[in-house]
């Protein structure tokens, strides 16, 4: 490959790859993105797999199972609400991926989480 083929590569990657950490609430498919980009499927196959760490879908859930488990730590909306905002029409598909992920579910994760921290807080003398 030539030194331009490969820049020219990453840059395709690197524009998919913010496309994904800004849109990953949207429905957003491998074929979507790469008309956006004008190149074919299977061209942004190959770039995902040369420079991405997983695939285009390992890396869009990666985003949003991320994003969840900060929301489920971090703030008292409801699970279906945090299912709508990480890209999930349905909870219960949601809760699927989910604990596919982290091994529990979506509740039992905050409460996990929530434990650590009252934990944590006590240890230090905070009140919660």
């Amino acid at each position: 490959m030539h030194d331009f083929t490969i820049s020219e590569r990453r840059r395709l990657y690197e524009l998919a790859r913010m496309r994904v950490a800004r849109d990953y609430r949207r429905p957003l498919t491998l074929t979507l993105l790469a008309r956006e980009l004008g190149i074919s499927t299977r061209q942004l196959q190959r770039i995902f797999a040369q420079f991405g760490q997983g695939g285009f879908r390992e890396q869009l859930l990666a985003r949003r199972m991320l994003v969840a488990a900060e929301l489920l730590a971090d703030s008292r909306i409801g699970i279906g609400e945090v299912a709508r905002r990480v890209g999930y029409l349905h909870e219960s598909h949601f809760a699927r991926v989910f604990r596919a992920r982290y091994g529990l579910s979506p509740r039992a994760y905050r409460l996990k989480v929530r434990g650590r921290e009252l934990s944590w807080r006590a240890s230090v003398g905070l009140r919660g």
